[in-house]
């Protein structure tokens, strides 16, 4: 599907390409977590931290119930200089291995 699509172009360093599959996703479902994950990503991966964190925050305000987007939230706010979300992911799930590896 489009999303796929989308992860591939970014995988691959088609960023434009990637963008556009992306948006047409959110065009049609604005809170589609995984297109929010993937401009996050792709946001990181142009180096454009803070829109990367705007991208994050809109993804975790949707779906906050799932750790993971915190640390996808901690990944682009530590690219821009902070770790908050790494430690609530850990407040959310005890243990949780991918916010430790990140605390260490």
């Amino acid at each position: 599907g489009l999303l796929r699509r989308a992860n591939y172009r970014r995988n691959q360093g088609e960023y434009a390409e990637a963008e556009r599959t992306y948006m047409q996703v959110l065009r049609r479902s604005p809170n589609n977590s995984r297109a929010l994950a993937g401009m996050t990503r792709l946001a990181m991966a142009r180096g454009q931290n803070d829109a990367a964190v705007r991208w994050a925050q809109q993804l975790v305000h949707n779906r906050g119930s799932n750790p993971s987007n915190h640390i996808l939230l901690g990944d682009a706010q530590a690219a821009a200089g902070g770790e908050a979300s790494w430690r609530r992911a850990l407040e959310m799930q005890p243990g949780y291995r991918p916010a430790l590896r990140r605390l260490q």
